[in-house]
């Protein structure tokens, strides 16, 4: 009898500014969370403590994404405000959506 072994990859990392960081959500996960963020960003009190609290909505939403501490990480120490932060979801959501894509695109049938 021979045996085949079969291997389907679970779980993504990404590297971040030098660092590596495991993708601890699925791809449905990040893209509503990251819409859902996009909808709040045009709603935000235009304050400081609407504009921090925002931020604090963000950093959750990427320490979730990729693990408690990672914004510290990929600031190196500096500070990170609203407009960084955004860049950052906007360039995990971009990297999740090609990912998936090419994987469709991989193991769809071909016309």
């Amino acid at each position: 009898m021979s045996v085949r072994e079969l291997q389907i990859k679970i779980g993504e990392e990404v590297s971040i500014n030098g660092h590596l960081f495991p993708v601890l959500l699925d791809e449905v996960e990040i893209l509503e969370a990251a819409e859902q963020l996009q909808a709040e960003a045009k709603a935000i009190e235009q304050t400081p403590a609407g504009i921090r609290s925002f931020a604090n909505k963000i950093i959750a939403f990427l320490e979730r994404t990729l693990g408690d501490g990672a914004v510290a990480k990929i600031a190196g120490g500096k500070k990170i405000g609203v407009v960084n932060l955004l860049a950052l979801v906007s360039l995990i959501t971009r990297d999740i959506a090609k990912s998936y894509a090419d994987t469709l695109s991989e193991y769809a049938p071909t016309k």
